[in-house]
C-alpha cells in the first residue's frame, strides 16, 4: 500500500486487500502457521453455543483456538434484554435463573462448557472496577429486583459490582484466568451501533482501580505479590489471575498487583 488512504482511493485500497486475501498464502491457518502463533483466544458471550469450536476441534489441523467466557450481557442489568438473557441462561444450563442460587450454578456450568472448549480465562467489560461483598440474604435481595424489572437507584452498579466478587470467587474454584477491562465505552455512537454496522465504538474513561476492587481484596485478606508493579494512574486494563495452580487471585494493572488468599 503506497497511497495515502482518502475516498478517492478507499475503493482501490480495498480491492487490492481483498484480492491479497484470496490468495492461499494469506489465508487464516497459513498466516497461523506462517507467524508461528501457538494459540488464539477469541472473546465469547456467555449464551454463545461455540459450535465454530467444536468445529475447529474436529477439523484436521493442528491450531490451537480457545474460547473466553465473556459474561456481561447476562451480568449487567442495564444491557439491552437482560431478562430475557438470563431465560435464555437458563434454558441452556438447566438451571433455575429466577433464583440467585440457580443463577450463580447457571455461570458455573457455562464456565465448564467453556473449559471443557480450552477456555483458561474469563472477561469482564464493566463502567468501573468496583466490587462488593454482599451477605448472602442481600445478594438474594438484589438478584430479585434487578431480575424482576424493580431495581432501585444504584442497584445495577451494586449488582455488577457483587458480580465481580463472584466471578473471582469461581475462578479460585475452576482456574480460569480473569480479566476485567474497567471504563471502557461501548456502543456510544449511533452511527456505528446502527443495524447496518453491528460493531460499536469504543473508548475508555478514567477509573480508581484500588478502593474499587478493595471489597473483594477484603474479602480474601488480600496481600501484595512479591514482585507487584505499582498501578498506572492511566491504566484502564485489571487483571485477575486466579485458579489451583497458582494459589491465589492476582489482580494487576500491568504485572500482579495484590493476591488474594484462596480463602476467597
Amino acid at each position: 500500500m503506497t497511497e495515502r488512504l482518502s475516498e478517492a482511493t478507499a475503493d482501490r485500497a480495498y480491492d487490492a486487500v481483498a484480492e491479497r486475501l484470496e490468495q492461499p498464502e494469506f489465508r487464516p491457518r497459513a498466516l497461523y502457521d506462517r507467524f508461528n502463533i501457538e494459540a488464539i483466544a477469541t472473546t465469547d458471550g456467555a449464551l454463545d453455543d461455540l459450535a465454530q469450536h467444536a468445529k475447529l476441534r474436529g477439523a484436521d489441523w493442528p491450531g490451537r483456538v480457545v474460547p473466553t467466557y465473556r459474561p456481561d450481557a447476562v451480568v449487567d442489568p442495564e444491557a439491552p434484554g437482560f431478562a430475557a438473557a438470563l431465560d435464555c441462561l437458563g434454558e441452556m444450563t438447566g438451571c433455575d435463573t429466577g433464583g440467585w442460587e440457580g443463577y450463580l450454578a447457571a455461570h458455573r456450568a457455562r464456565r465448564a462448557v467453556f473449559i471443557s472448549m480450552g477456555a483458561t480465562a474469563s472477561d469482564h467489560g464493566h463502567p468501573t472496577p468496583r466490587t462488593a461483598d454482599l451477605g448472602q440474604a442481600e445478594a438474594r435481595a438484589l438478584f430479585a429486583r434487578v431480575r424482576g424489572g424493580g431495581a432501585e437507584a444504584g442497584d445495577a452498579e451494586l449488582f455488577r459490582a457483587q458480580m465481580l466478587t463472584e466471578m473471582a470467587r469461581m475462578s479460585l474454584e475452576d482456574g480460569l484466568v480473569m480479566q476485567l477491562h474497567a471504563g471502557s465505552m461501548r456502543g456510544h455512537s449511533d452511527a456505528v451501533r446502527a443495524p447496518t454496522a453491528p460493531i460499536a465504538a469504543s473508548t475508555s474513561r478514567c477509573v480508581e482501580l484500588h478502593r474499587g476492587a478493595a471489597p473483594a481484596f477484603e474479602r480474601g485478606r488480600a496481600r501484595p505479590a512479591a514482585d507487584a508493579d505499582p498501578i498506572h494512574p492511566r491504566r484502564d486494563h485489571l487483571c485477575a489471575r486466579a485458579g489451583p495452580s497458582r494459589g491465589g487471585l492476582a489482580l494487576p494493572a500491568a504485572r500482579p498487583a495484590m493476591v488474594v488468599p484462596r480463602q476467597l
